[in-house]
C-alpha cells in the first residue's frame, strides 16, 4: 500500500513539472511576441517573419514538452524504487522555476518593468521557490546514500 502511495505522490509532482512547463511556454511565448512585434513594427515583410518564428517557437516547445513529458516521467518513477522522489523533484522543479524567472524578468523589461506589486511578489517567488529547490536537489542525500 505504501508503495501505491509513492507512486501517485511521484504522479503529482510529475503533474506540477508539467503544469510549470506550460507556464514556462506561455511566459516564454508572451516574451517572444513582444520582441516579435518590436521587431516587425510596421513592415509586411517583417510582419510574416515574425509570424513565421512564432509558429516555428510553437513547434519547438510543444516537442519539447513532450520529451519533458516521457523523461520526467521516468525519472520521478525510478526515484521511487530508490526512495529519493523529493530530491529527483527538487533537481527538476528549481531550474524550472529559474528559467520561469529569467522569461518573467525579460517580459518585465521588454513591457518598462511596470507593472502590479503581485506580479513582482510573484518574480521574487520564483527566485526563491527556484533557488531553494536547486540548491536542495544539488546538496541533499538519498535515502540510499545515508549510512545506517
Amino acid at each position: 500500500m505504501r508503495s501505491g502511495l509513492r507512486y501517485t505522490v511521484a504522479y503529482l509532482m510529475w503533474f506540477a513539472v508539467l503544469a510549470s512547463g506550460l507556464w514556462l511556454a506561455l511566459v516564454c511565448r508572451e516574451t517572444l511576441l513582444e520582441v516579435l512585434a518590436r521587431y516587425a513594427g510596421e513592415s509586411t515583410k517583417y510582419l510574416w517573419q515574425a509570424r513565421f518564428f512564432h509558429h516555428c517557437f510553437i513547434v519547438v516547445t510543444g516537442l519539447c514538452w513532450v520529451i519533458l513529458t516521457v523523461a520526467v516521467e521516468e525519472y520521478f518513477r525510478r526515484g521511487v524504487q530508490r526512495r529519493d522522489l523529493v530530491r529527483r523533484f527538487a533537481k527538476v522543479a528549481g531550474p524550472m522555476l529559474l528559467f520561469i524567472l529569467v522569461a518573467d524578468l525579460c517580459l518585465l523589461g521588454l513591457q518598462g518593468g511596470s507593472s502590479s506589486g503581485w506580479r513582482w511578489l510573484s518574480v521574487v517567488g520564483e527566485c526563491v521557490i527556484g533557488l531553494s529547490f536547486l540548491l536542495f536537489g544539488r546538496f541533499s542525500r538519498s535515502t540510499g546514500d545515508r549510512k545506517p
